[in-house]
C-alpha cells in the first residue's frame, strides 16, 4: 500500500501536512483545526456526528506517523479522516474558499469522484432560501449520504430528497445517470420522494414542498386533533 505525505498551503495561508494513500487523502484531526480555522474541540463535534452518520470504518483510518518526541523519533498511530469528512464540513460550515480548493486538490492528486463537487452559486442560494424558509420548522440535511450517493436536501422526518439540477443535469449522459442514481436511492430508502427544481422553479417547487409538508402534518394530526 503506497503511503506518502503531501505538503500544501490552506487558503488561510496555512500549512498543512496531509497523507495520500493510493490516491485517497486524508485529515489528521489536528491539520483538520488548522485547515478549517478553528478549534479542535468544534472539529471533534463534526466528526463524531459525521461518523455516527456513515460509520467509524467508512471515514476513519489510524495512520502510523513518524514524529519527534524528544530527541527520539517514533511510529505513532493517529486517527485520520477521509477526504469526504473535510468535504462535508466544508458544506456544513459554509466554508465556501475551502470547499473549492479541497476539489482542486482531489482533481489534482486522485482524479474526480462523483461525490467531489462545489455547491454552484444558484444552488448555495436556494440552499439559503430552503435553510431559512424552514428555520425552527422543519430539519434539512444538506449533502445527505445515502450508499454511495448523496442528496442535496433531505428532510428525513418526511422522505423528501431535494435535488438542484443544473443545466448539464440535462443532457443524456447525465439524464440516464442520474435515473441509476435515484433508482439507486429508492432501493435503499423505498417511500422517498423526489423533489426536482430547474434554475427559474425555485419558488414553484418551495410553494410545492409546503404543500406536501401541510398536506402531511394535517394527515398525522387527523381530524380530531
Amino acid at each position: 500500500m503506497k503511503t506518502e505525505r503531501i505538503a500544501r498551503t490552506a487558503p488561510n495561508g496555512k500549512p498543512i501536512s496531509l497523507i495520500l494513500i493510493e490516491g485517497d487523502i486524508w485529515f489528521s484531526q489536528k491539520e483538520l483545526s488548522q485547515f478549517f480555522s478553528t478549534t479542535q474541540q468544534n472539529i471533534s463535534l463534526h466528526l463524531n456526528d459525521i461518523v455516527a452518520r456513515i460509520g467509524d470504518a467508512a471515514v476513519t483510518s489510524h495512520i502510523p506517523v513518524q514524529q519527534l518526541e524528544g530527541e527520539r523519533e517514533v511510529s505513532r498511530s493517529i486517527a485520520h479522516y477521509s477526504f469526504e469528512c473535510a468535504h462535508m464540513i466544508a458544506l456544513r460550515g459554509h466554508y465556501w474558499d475551502e470547499l473549492n480548493w479541497l476539489v482542486e486538490l482531489a482533481r489534482e492528486v486522485s482524479g474526480t469522484k462523483e461525490y467531489y463537487r462545489v455547491l454552484p452559486l444558484k444552488e448555495r442560494d436556494f440552499r439559503e432560501l430552503l435553510l431559512t424558509l424552514l428555520d425552527g420548522i422543519e430539519s434539512v440535511e444538506c449533502q445527505y449520504q445515502v450508499g454511495d450517493h448523496f442528496l442535496d436536501f433531505f428532510l428525513p422526518d418526511h422522505g423528501i430528497a431535494i435535488e438542484y439540477d443544473e443545466a448539464h443535469h440535462f443532457r443524456q449522459p447525465a439524464v440516464v445517470a442520474d435515473k441509476k442514481r435515484e433508482e439507486a436511492i429508492r432501493r435503499a430508502i423505498p417511500s422517498i420522494h423526489f423533489i426536482r427544481v430547474r434554475e427559474g422553479q425555485e419558488l414553484t417547487k418551495l410553494n410545492e414542498l409546503l404543500r406536501i409538508l401541510i398536506s402531511n402534518i394535517e394527515q398525522c394530526s387527523g381530524p380530531d386533533s
